[in-house]
């Protein structure tokens, strides 16, 4: 006998089943993920290992470098080195690799041209162009000089934008410029050393307005 068209009474179930808990009619509602369904557990994200190295290579490789920008700066703008007092603001550029400041036999030349010039080591700061670095912009910077002498130096080494002959003076920017041979060739007692001393001494008296 098949039970499938079979109505029992609600009055007969609640008899037949005193022990079973009904459920309140508005838990019903509940959509049935709700109350089985545990919530979404997020996948894990894998990293690669070569992920985690970067920060560490950069500071390995970048600090060598700001360290060798730090030193250039430094180099750049470090006091220049003169022998005299610069009172007059008249740079002399000499070069000379194995002396501090220059050599004992042209400094004695020197020190002569400057006495007909009616200056003295008081007057001028000579520079050795051999052991550090000059611009005409540090010239300018740190001894606002205002007369520049090349002796045996090209405008060019000391990044002067232009050429002019030797014993011409050239005005550039706020100071006057003047290339002449260096100061050991007027040294020997010859015809050409003559020359070289009376040109010089031409351009001193221009220079000097002597």
């Amino acid at each position: 006998m098949s039970l499938s068209g079979l109505h029992i009474p609600n009055s007969v179930l609640g008899k037949l089943y005193k022990e079973v808990v009904v459920a309140p009619p508005e838990l019903h509602s509940l959509p049935v993920q709700q109350s089985v369904e545990a919530p979404p557990v997020p996948e894990p994200v894998s990293i690669p290992v070569t992920q985690a190295t970067p920060a560490p290579a950069a500071v390995i490789t970048t600090a060598p470098q700001q360290r060798t920008v730090a030193m250039e700066t430094a180099a750049t703008t470090a006091p220049l080195v003169f022998l005299g007092n610069n009172q007059r603001n008249i740079a002399i550029l000499v070069y000379y690799p194995n002396d501090k400041h220059i050599a004992e036999a042209p400094l004695d030349l020197l020190s002569k041209m400057l006495t007909a010039c009616q200056l003295n080591l008081g007057g001028v700061a000579i520079i050795n162009t051999a052991t550090q670095k000059v611009t005409y912009q540090l010239l300018e910077e740190q001894l606002q000089s205002k007369t520049v002498i090349l002796f045996g130096i090209t405008a060019g080494a000391i990044a002067l934008p232009m050429q002019f002959p030797l014993y011409k003076d050239q005005a550039f920017a706020n100071a006057v410029y003047l290339q002449s041979e260096a100061l050991d060739v007027m040294l020997p007692n010859t015809n050409e050393s003559k020359i070289s001393k009376t040109s010089l001494w031409s351009a001193f008296k221009r220079i000097f307005n002597l």
